[in-house]
């Protein structure tokens, strides 16, 4: 949800806000995000163990490469949002056949109280 006062300014979402956030991802060797399995950790800066994980069960398929995760702010908290993306991709050339791929990314989400 973004919220307006006029055509260029924007409020941020506040504490208690559900937000629904889009992650996409190009995996790579052909592979699109529906193929593979994958979570995201969302968090905010500053030193704080608060963070909530969006297993790709638990969301919102968009298309083969698009899914919405659902992110409750009363679980991460007030500031700047980042996610941790882990792609558990197919790898034959690995010991168990899974090779976790991980990056980290603002969402130039920040949430006020």
């Amino acid at each position: 949800m973004e919220t307006a006062t006029n055509d260029k300014a924007y409020l941020p979402p506040s504490l208690g806000t559900i937000l629904k956030i889009a992650v996409t991802a190009d995996v790579g060797n052909g592979l699109h995000l529906a193929d593979v399995d994958f979570e995201c950790v969302f968090f905010r800066d500053g030193f704080t163990k608060k963070s909530q994980a969006v297993a790709k069960k638990d969301m919102i398929r968009m298309d083969d490469d698009t899914y919405i995760a659902v992110v409750n702010t009363k679980l991460v908290g007030i500031g700047n949002y980042f996610c941790r993306l882990t792609v558990f991709v197919p790898d034959n050339d690995v010991e168990g056949g899974i090779r976790p791929e991980v990056v980290v990314f603002p969402t130039y989400i920040r949430v006020q109280n």
